[in-house]
């Protein structure tokens, strides 16, 4: 099972995507797909979903890596070629890291440096704004 929105643009629902690909309209559970839904308090209308059907969601955004590989299978791109550009440790340089590819942190978001020091997880590189990531690319030809 697959969280998903779907529907006419501007007028999407929050809908689950059962292994028959059947979607089931989770309006009534849940506002909407996104991070709200997935903090403690929204995940409890998935838990009564999951004890309801015996099936434990499958869950897509960062920091899980799902997105992250969907990406690079969709784009038929390696890996090991591939860097995640993000400003927030929690949900861009996670999901890099999760997925197995480097990272970059621009600290112009969230995160800042000070914040890496009590994680078990670091970024490959980071750089002030996305200006310094253009001027050492533009370097590097």
């Amino acid at each position: 099972m697959k969280l998903l929105r779907y529907g006419p643009k501007g007028q999407e629902k929050p809908g689950l995507l059962d292994g028959d690909g059947n979607i089931r309209d989770l309006s009534a559970h849940v506002d909407d797909i996104a991070a709200e839904t997935l903090s403690p308090s929204g995940l409890a209308p998935l838990a009564a979903l999951e004890a309801a059907t015996g099936v434990k969601p499958t869950t897509i955004g960062k920091p899980g890596p799902i997105l992250y590989q969907q990406a690079l299978a969709l784009l038929g791109i390696d890996p090991n070629a591939t860097i995640a550009i993000g400003d927030r440790l929690d949900t861009d340089i996670l999901g890099a890291v999760r997925t197995g590819i480097r990272s970059l942190m621009v600290l112009t978001g969230v995160s800042s440096k000070d914040d890496i020091a009590g994680l078990d997880y670091q970024p490959t590189w980071i750089m002030q704004d996305l200006r310094a990531v253009t001027k050492a690319l533009t370097q590097l030809q």
